[in-house]
């Protein structure tokens, strides 16, 4: 592999995980994401107006939906849960979504390499296995109660 391309693998990791422990630490999670997409915005502005995509624009409005439901879950699961259980899953969760997702909306069905290499980066990305399962399972009772509460309150009985 090249040394550039994996210093730059590596760079991107590096910043994805200080950003998201940033992000988990903050006190206003839905403030800074919405600066944090505002500024990116800006910054790619300029490619998007030197030859504008016209015909896509449909889906740049889909996209941009797309990534504000997720700031909100993601904003949402730091505030509820603790950043060793809500990171790998919403990490986890995003190749089986892009799988099923090319699936339905694309008519693309999955072969079994794609399945398996969403379900293996799905596998990948869970709590790691030797480590005390009691913080997990403390965080998954969390979560599990914030979610009946809001379940409750989105559907009453």
């Amino acid at each position: 592999m090249d040394l550039l391309a994996l210093a730059l693998v590596l760079a991107a990791a590096v910043t994805h995980a200080v950003w998201n422990r940033a992000l988990h630490d903050t006190s206003d999670r839905t403030a800074t994401l919405a600066v944090a997409e505002l500024a990116g915005g800006i910054i790619l502005l300029p490619a998007s107006l030197s030859e504008p995509p016209l015909r896509v624009l449909p889906l740049v409005g889909l996209s941009t939906l797309a990534e504000v439901a997720y700031a909100l879950c993601l904003s949402a699961a730091y505030q509820r849960g603790a950043l060793s259980l809500t990171y790998p899953v919403g990490r986890g969760t995003a190749p089986l979504l892009v799988t099923l997702g090319g699936w339905l909306a694309l008519a693309e069905p999955p072969t079994l390499a794609t399945v398996a290499g969403a379900g293996r980066a799905r596998g990948g990305a869970g709590p790691g296995r030797d480590r005390d399962p009691a913080p997990r399972a403390e965080s998954r009772d969390r979560l599990r109660t914030a979610g009946r509460r809001q379940h409750r309150r989105l559907l009453p009985h």
